[in-house]
């Protein structure tokens, strides 16, 4: 048999962001979309697992890896100026409704 390795299983990512479920639910929703053109062309579905699903799939989430590692990277600074720094900047994310719903978008997946 095959098997098809989505969410956890195919990725890990750190639980900073919570984004694990956000990418699980995308590889579902793309392994669906590869497996309907597969059983709608008659071909067999090793042809489009790499060309479509895997890169992809890959592209995301390595965009939301490198994201979240950042994220790590800046929140983990114990600098007097580092701290001060990402408090003005949550500050102006809270206030600068545009940019609050634009985050909060990208960090949902609904906007790439």
């Amino acid at each position: 048999g095959r098997v098809a390795l989505v969410g956890d299983a195919a990725h890990v990512v750190h639980p900073l962001a919570g984004q694990g479920l956000n990418l699980g639910l995308k590889d579902v929703d793309a392994l669906v979309g590869t497996i309907q053109k597969s059983f709608e062309s008659g071909m067999d579905i090793a042809t489009f697992l790499e060309t479509d699903y895997e890169t992809n799939r890959q592209l995301e989430v390595n965009g939301a890896v490198q994201g979240i590692n950042a994220l790590h990277e800046v929140f983990g600074r114990k600098e007097a100026a580092a701290v001060h720094a990402k408090s003005l900047g949550m500050q102006f994310v809270q206030h600068v409704g545009p940019v609050r719903r634009q985050l909060a978008s990208i960090a949902a997946g609904l906007f790439s």
